[in-house]
């Protein structure tokens, strides 16, 4: 008898040890580095998800201007008048729905036609109507004379020109119709870092425990997730950390460069950091593959620490010669000169081989 005694002891000790050494571990946001993972080992759990409902290739239609929401909701691919912002009536398209216990009624996932998809949100039943009769019908002669009559500079025509050659560089149809697919629907819809509370432009494929959280809490040193602000305060109490990662490389007045390798010790951080990115980013590949890459982190400092405004990385060995990987300034920070700074930067240190070696595309994400 007393030997089982003990023996239930012990592992009375050993299972009360392991559950709170896991529930710590969760709360606090650790996990470890992921292997290098593919675009299609990245998307491929989040389009098995969805395949019972047909890809969502719902029909579009339009429902006449007198109809009234039905009882089971607006159809999937109904064609509305949605309140952006409570300020301005747009043409809107419903791509999910979803009954919301609290309000008790139907909350619609939507996107705004003729807009970038960054701005597709989850709004009410009350912000959206049927088209009143060519509410949102623009006239192909106005289109053509407001064209002809516009003035375009050279640079704005080769802006224009880049972005629309660039905006699926490198990806095939089928990795096209993949990405569509899989990050249709923002996951995420916003990011507390710091001081900042940021509304999301994209989907980003976070590791499961915070892949579905509405809003996310990021420690603006480490850049470890949260999925409440308590765990991030507990988190806060131990790191003592007042800037990123990495050798400080450059500082002038109020702007400082981390310069942070993706092999090592700080693997960790370069994958949130590309979590991170890809909240703000359409077209991103890179999350978990990190080795290849140094990064450069651009930060603002004051008497709190050094505040991550924005960044870029570039391969250590390109085949391509492009030294220059992916760059983006977050929002916050933006309309700052970040984006001037960081190509200025780049050039100035000898960071990037000449301009038209540089990836275009990444170009035109500095506007």
């Amino acid at each position: 008898s007393f030997f089982y005694s003990f023996v239930l002891h012990v592992c009375f000790i050993f299972h009360f040890i392991c559950f709170f050494f896991f529930f710590f571990q969760a709360e606090d946001g650790i996990r470890d580095a992921q292997e290098s993972r593919g675009l299609g080992d990245v998307y491929k759990r989040q389009t098995a998800t969805r395949k019972d409902k047909d890809k969502h290739q719902h029909e579009e239609f339009e429902p006449p201007a007198d109809a009234t929401e039905p009882e089971g909701g607006w159809k999937e691919g109904s064609k509305l008048a949605g309140h952006w912002e409570e300020r301005e009536w747009r043409a809107t398209t419903i791509m999910e729905k979803q009954w919301d216990e609290r309000e008790k009624g139907w909350s619609y996932y939507v996107h705004y036609d003729d807009y970038n998809r960054r701005l597709d949100e989850w709004i009410t039943s009350r912000e959206l109507r049927p088209r009143k009769q060519e509410e949102f019908v623009v006239q192909e002669e106005e289109e053509t004379v407001v064209k002809r009559l516009k003035r375009v500079s050279r640079a704005e025509a080769q802006a224009e020109s880049i972005h629309v050659n660039d905006e699926h560089a490198g990806l095939d149809e089928e990795s096209i119709k993949e990405h569509h697919e899989a990050t249709r629907m923002k996951n995420i819809q916003r990011l507390v870092l710091g001081k900042h509370d940021i509304n999301t432009w994209y989907f980003s494929p976070f590791p499961e425990e915070f892949r579905f959280c509405k809003k996310l809490w990021s420690c603006e040193w480490c850049l470890k997730f949260f999925r409440n602000a308590d765990s991030l305060k507990r988190h806060n109490r131990k790191c003592n950390s007042m800037h990123p990662p990495g050798d400080e490389i450059y500082r002038k007045n109020n702007i400082s460069v981390f310069e942070v390798d993706g092999m090592g010790e700080n693997k960790l951080f370069c994958q949130n950091l590309s979590f991170l990115a890809k909240l703000f980013l359409d077209h991103k590949t890179l999350y978990y593959d990190v080795d290849p890459f140094l990064f450069y982190l651009i930060c603002q400092v004051d008497e709190r620490g050094c505040h991550l405004a924005g960044y870029f990385s570039k391969e250590k060995h390109s085949q391509d010669e492009y030294n220059l990987a992916c760059i983006l300034t977050l929002p916050p920070y933006q309309q700052k000169g970040i984006g001037r700074f960081i190509i200025s930067f780049c050039h100035t240190h000898h960071l990037v081989v000449p301009s038209h070696n540089v990836c275009s595309c990444c170009l035109q994400r500095t506007s």
